[in-house]
C-alpha cells in the first residue's frame, strides 16, 4: 500500500510539474501572460525552495530558466543549438526578480514574459513528499531512488546506514565512491546525465548557465549534495 501510494504521488507530480499537459500547473503558469495564477497548496513549498536557493546562489540556480532550456531543446527532446542573437534576446526574460510568489495567497505571477522550469528541484521535492507520505504510514525504513536523487528514510532494517553509490562521470556505469545515508538525501547533478553532441562534435549538456544562456562551463563534471531537505539538495547540486 505504501509503495503504491508513493508511485501514485510521483505520477501525479509528474503531471502537475510537466512543461505541458492539461493537468500541468507549470504550463498553466507559463501560459498565463503575466496574470495572477493560483498554485495548489501542496506545490507552494517547491516554489519556496526554488526561490530560496536562487537567492542564496546569486541566480546560479534559477527557476525562470525555461526560455533557455527550451531554446536548446531540453524541454521537448528536440535538441538544437540556438544562435547567439536568439539567446541574447531570451536572457531579459530570465531572472528571479520576474517571479513573484505569495505563499499566503497561494499565487504566483511571472513578469516580462518569464517562464518557469522546475526540473532542477522537482525530483528533490518529490523525494520530500514521498518521505513524508511514508512516515505517515509508519514506515521506518526505506530507500527512494528518483534518478540522480536518492533519499534514505531511517536506516536499513538491520540498523546500519544505507549505502549509496555515486557514479563516475567518466564512466557512469561505474562508481566514483559511496556514501552512507540515514534520514538524508543525496542529490547528484552532472554534465554526463543529459546532453547531445552538435554538428561540430561539441558536447552540449543540460545544465544551462542563467547568466550566459549556454551550458555551464567549469572544471566540475559532477556534484553531489547531501542534506535533510531533498528540494534544497536538488537545487544546490544544480547551482554548484
Amino acid at each position: 500500500d505504501a509503495a503504491e501510494a508513493c508511485e501514485d504521488r510521483v505520477e501525479q507530480l509528474d503531471r502537475l510539474l510537466a512543461a505541458n499537459g492539461d493537468e500541468s500547473q507549470i504550463a498553466l503558469l507559463n501560459n498565463a501572460g503575466g496574470t495572477v495564477t493560483f498554485v495548489s497548496d501542496d506545490l507552494q513549498p517547491l516554489f519556496e525552495a526554488a526561490c530560496s536557493v536562487a537567492q542564496e546562489t546569486g541566480g546560479a540556480f534559477d527557476p525562470t530558466i525555461y526560455p533557455l532550456t527550451s531554446a536548446w531543446g531540453f524541454t521537448d527532446g528536440n535538441h538544437r543549438v540556438p544562435s547567439d542573437d536568439a539567446l541574447a534576446a531570451l536572457l531579459p526574460r530570465v531572472g528571479l526578480e520576474r517571479l513573484r510568489a505569495d505563499a499566503s495567497a497561494g499565487t504566483v505571477v511571472l513578469e516580462d514574459n518569464a517562464q518557469v522550469d522546475v526540473g532542477g528541484v522537482a525530483k528533490g521535492f518529490a523525494a520530500d513528499e514521498l518521505r513524508a507520505l511514508l512516515a505517515k504510514r509508519d514506515v521506518a525504513s526505506a530507500l527512494l531512488d528518483l534518478g540522480g536523487n536518492v533519499t534514505a528514510l531511517g536506516t536499513k532494517p538491520d540498523g546500519s546506514a544505507w549505502r549509496v553509490g555515486v557514479a563516475d562521470p567518466a564512466a557512469p556505469d561505474r562508481l566514483a565512491g559511496t556514501l552512507e545515508l540515514v534520514d538524508a538525501t543525496a542529490s547528484t547533478s552532472g554534465t554526463y546525465q543529459r546532453f547531445f553532441v552538435d554538428g561540430n562534435g561539441v558536447k552540449r549538456h543540460h545544465l544551462i548557465d542563467p547568466a550566459t544562456g549556454y551550458p555551464a562551463e567549469s572544471d566540475l563534471a559532477s556534484v553531489t549534495v547531501v542534506g535533510t531537505c531533498g528540494a534544497r539538495c536538488d537545487a544546490l547540486s544544480t547551482a554548484l
